[in-house]
């Protein structure tokens, strides 16, 4: 496991209030769809706290160290507003891959995925895209990403990809409309016995994995809940 200070090289707008947050690559081994949790000692401190737990955005292979999250300004908690003071050249301690809560597994070639991403749910899925790409480009899969609204995080990237993974497919939706049992028997009809990872909020986890269970009738076994949960000793939202 990784203990130590990561060098924050730039901050780049994802969309609307999301960034990325993009750290000089350390020496620590992890896979995509990982997490890992960082620490920003700062006071006064609210009470969540001086950690986060973050998703690693970015693929193993990249030749950096990402995580996105959403900042609201003065409504965001201590930690996100010590965090989005750092300027190039700042460090932040970092401590990973977190072994708990590390649901997002989709690295088996041989298996077949349907991944459902709400909002800030698509960074595992950024990774592991990303990551297939690299290595063999053999993934078969297909996303359903929803959002609120047209400024989806990753858009451009996620769509340029097709030319590396070319049995992928990826269907954007935004409010009013939603990932229903429909578009996701859509999405699953071309696979013989598909996994379904459901990425994002518990609201939205827990939304995705009645809709497999109660109306799809999908096995427990054949479902990945991927729910972006409070972690002991680490705060969570804002």
């Amino acid at each position: 496991m990784f203990t130590g200070k990561l060098r924050l090289r730039d901050v780049k707008k994802e969309a609307s209030n999301a960034h990325t947050f993009v750290f000089e690559k350390p020496r620590a081994a992890w896979q995509a769809g990982q997490h890992f949790m960082f620490l920003k000692p700062h006071f006064p401190f609210d009470l969540k706290g001086v950690t986060r737990v973050f998703t690693v955005c970015s693929a193993p292979e990249e030749n950096g160290f990402a995580f996105t999250t959403r900042y609201f300004g003065e409504k965001s908690s201590s930690f996100k507003r010590s965090l989005f003071s750092m300027q190039p050249g700042d460090r932040l301690w970092s401590f990973g891959p977190s072994p708990l809560y590390d649901c997002f597994r989709a690295l088996d070639t041989a298996r077949q995925y349907v991944f459902l991403a709400g909002g800030l749910g698509i960074t595992p899925v950024r990774a592991t895209l990303l990551h297939h790409a690299a290595a063999s480009g053999a993934l078969k899969a297909t996303l359903l990403y929803a959002n609120r609204d047209e400024e989806m995080i990753f858009k451009d990237e996620l769509t340029a990809l097709h030319s590396t993974l070319p049995a992928l497919g990826i269907t954007y939706i935004t409010s009013p409309e939603h990932i229903n049992a429909a578009a996701i028997a859509k999405a699953a009809q071309a696979y013989s016995a598909p996994v379904f990872i459901a990425s994002g909020s518990r609201r939205f986890v827990g939304g995705m994995v009645g809709i497999l269970r109660n109306e799809l009738g999908v096995q427990k076994k054949d479902i990945i809940a991927d729910m972006f949960r409070a972690i002991p000793f680490s705060g969570a939202g804002l």
